[in-house]
């Protein structure tokens, strides 16, 4: 693959992050909500007092929707305002605009850490 099409390749993974997010953190901040995401959700696998608790079934797509979840949930923390909030009660806008890209994004990454845990 020549610098050109490294480059392309690499705009077209960044333009999977919603410009929501985007627009309020650096790549650095999101991938740190991600990681810190990933991993708690993770031991939440090892919890059985968790929802998600391995034993009690839990799926892929569960875990990945909790990683995503957390990861927004963290960034609203960090970097949101109360006038610009993603609000998980629009369904559709936050499945749609930021659960799907994210795990789109993530999605390999995810599969690998459930993998590990499972």
């Amino acid at each position: 693959m020549n610098l050109t099409e490294h480059i392309k390749k690499e705009l077209r993974k960044i333009g999977e992050i919603p410009l929501a997010i985007r627009r309020r953190a650096n790549s650095n901040d999101i991938e740190e909500a991600f990681e810190s995401a990933l991993d708690r959700m993770a031991s939440s696998m090892e919890n059985p007092n968790s929802v998600i608790y391995k034993k009690k079934g839990t799926t892929l797509r569960l875990f990945a929707q909790f990683v995503i979840d957390e990861m927004v949930t963290y960034l609203e923390q960090d970097y949101f305002n109360d006038l610009d909030r993603i609000y998980f009660d629009d369904d559709d806008f936050y499945y749609n605009e930021i659960r799907k890209p994210l795990l789109n994004y993530y999605g390999r990454r995810i599969k690998e850490k459930f993998d590990e845990v499972i």
